[in-house]
């Protein structure tokens, strides 16, 4: 999962103003306990550009890290893109 994260931190980083701010936590899914949940973080002002027009760009960074998740055998993956609370 460690991969995914860094992964997943290097795509969004690429894309903000303020990649210092981009962090990524890895949590267990409090509903059944089978999906691991991403929160990628990022500065306020840069939530739009890492959602991208109409959250084409969350979309395509949700199918790589799915994709990769799969590959591996490492079960179902959630990502969620947030404000970092300053």
């Amino acid at each position: 999962m460690e991969k995914l994260a860094e992964l997943l931190t290097e795509l969004t980083r690429n894309l903000v103003d303020h990649p210092n701010i981009v962090s990524v936590k890895i949590l267990p899914s409090v509903a059944d306990g089978e999906h691991t949940r991403f929160e990628v973080h990022v500065s306020p002002g840069d939530l739009g550009q890492a959602i991208g027009k109409e959250g084409r760009l969350a979309n395509a960074m949700r199918i790589l890290i799915k994709s990769a998740a799969q590959k591996h055998n490492l079960g179902r993956v959630l990502v969620e893109f947030k404000e970092a609370k300053t």
